[in-house]
């Protein structure tokens, strides 16, 4: 943290498994060349939420270099497909990110606090 000035980057819909390699090579690029203090991931890390994805979209978070909190989106729990795993087990593929998830991040002078607010359901 440099002059006192908390630097913080935020990402969003990167959609691994439909992601664009343009864009995570530029917002990568962008971390190692302005080091902020963290990241902030603010869901859809995954565009289908597979195992493959988890594990794509976490091994890129932790290229990054800088400690990472991670809320869940709407891509990242089973589609309405699998309905059981939907309503039922909603996080199980996220043993790739699992230490980012819904983690308070605590940097000094500010704390970042996720708070989930996607739903399994929608009954529309």
């Amino acid at each position: 943290m440099g002059g006192g000035t908390l630097k913080l980057f935020h990402v969003s819909d990167v959609h691994f498994g439909a992601e664009d390699p343009a864009a995570i090579a530029w917002f990568s690029e962008c971390v190692a060349d302005e080091k902020p203090d963290a990241v902030i991931m603010t869901g859809d890390l995954t565009m289908r939420a597979t195992k493959d994805e988890f594990q794509q979209g976490g091994d890129w978070l932790r290229s990054l270099g800088v400690p990472v909190t991670l809320e869940v989106g709407n891509h990242d729990i089973p589609y309405y497909w699998d309905p059981f795993r939907r309503l039922f087990a909603p996080y199980q593929r996220y043993a790739a990110v699992e230490q980012m998830i819904e983690k308070p991040l605590e940097l000094p002078g500010v704390t970042v606090v996720p708070l989930k607010t996607t739903a399994r359901a929608q009954w529309r």
